[in-house]
């Protein structure tokens, strides 16, 4: 699984590895049946969850078609998020091989049938676009490796210009969404804790399921609504999508008979995408997820007989209900465009 999100947080964790590489492991772990120190405790653990009071949520289409955006030259990409205007951005893997990174990969734009490679900046390697408004403003992260020191940076582009973004003079923040009033959601080490966030213009810390836990956000809409997963107090089951509204914490739970699960978007409808992954014990891939109503349901339910897809991840929903994540297609793991059609 592609993941290149780099956590400058090596003072305070006490390692200098990239998120890449954290998450991608957590994954592989996941979806190779390894349960770590997590899936040793008592999988009917319980949880304190409050009432999932997801309101008004836009309705779930009955049939959806669903695309292969492709790669930049490589085998393998990850769509991360849409806008109304159909805008998508994500990773994908180049043509460049590394002695050290391997395969090259980079933040990409798709619009209309097309995929534009965003680069890097100066002299990195790498780069991943997490994010996008409605106005085409793309959020992203731009990382060099020199020697077995990481480093990377955040950045916001508009028209093929970049910005530099840090949130915080003294805190290290990593977003991972925009909204279209400028706000952003993400990691940030708070000192003893790393938690989500969520910027208004002031730093907030969001907190986890147990408030000494560890949770991070991906997603975001207008009204600051913010998804994202949270490990559980003491490791009591697996870690939980979450969402928070008005900075309050929601477990959003998982899916039937699953051990965790993660929300990466939402919509200004208040609908929710992720995936869930089925206990330690099953050598199964993660499923993507869709949340709405008070529901969570299985994406792979809602695809075209014979589609050729299992949808693993679900990263982005717009306000039309296009939903973007990876997928697995025809033995590849590739970035899926999935459109609704009727109610």
């Amino acid at each position: 699984m592609i993941r290149l999100l780099v956590l400058l947080m090596a003072a305070a964790v006490g390692c200098a590895e990239g998120r890449a590489a954290e998450r991608s492991s957590t994954r592989e772990k996941s979806r190779a049946g390894a349960g770590g120190e997590r899936a040793r405790t008592a999988a009917n653990s319980t949880v304190p969850t409050k009432a999932v009071a997801v309101k008004k949520a836009g309705e779930v289409a009955r049939g959806y078609s669903v695309i292969d955006l492709g790669t930049l030259g490589g085998p393998k990409a990850e769509a991360y998020a849409i806008n109304n205007a159909g805008q998508i951005v994500g990773v994908a893997d180049t043509a460049v091989q590394s002695d050290v990174w391997g395969r090259i990969s980079h933040g990409f734009l798709f619009e209309g049938s097309k995929m534009i490679d965003l680069g890097t900046m100066d002299r990195d390697q790498k780069s991943e676009a997490t994010g996008i408004d409605s106005r085409g403003l793309v959020l992203g992260n731009s990382i060099l490796q020199v020697g077995c020191i990481v480093s990377g940076r955040t950045f916001t582009m508009q028209e093929r210009r970049r910005t530099l973004l840090k949130l915080d003079k003294e805190l290290y923040t990593s977003p991972r969404a925009v909204n279209d009033a400028g706000h952003f959601a993400g990691l940030c080490n708070f000192g003893r804790y790393i938690h989500a966030f969520l910027y208004d213009g002031k730093l907030h810390d969001l907190g986890s399921l147990g408030n000494e836990e560890r949770s991070e956000a991906y997603g975001m809409n207008n009204s600051n609504d913010v998804v994202g997963v949270s490990s559980t107090p003491k490791y009591a089951t697996g870690d939980r999508a979450v969402l928070w509204r008005k900075r309050e914490i929601i477990n959003l739970g998982t899916l039937p008979g699953h051990y965790s699960s993660e929300a990466r978007g939402i919509n200004n409808r208040g609908v929710i995408v992720g995936w869930s992954t089925p206990p330690h014990k099953a050598v199964r891939f993660p499923r993507a997820f869709i949340f709405s109503n008070g529901k969570m349901r299985d994406l792979n339910e809602l695809l075209p007989p014979n589609s050729g897809w299992e949808l693993l991840e679900a990263n982005g929903i717009n306000d039309a209900g296009q939903i973007v994540g990876e997928g697995r297609f025809k033995g590849q793991q590739r970035a899926f465009l999935m459109s609704p059609g009727r109610k």
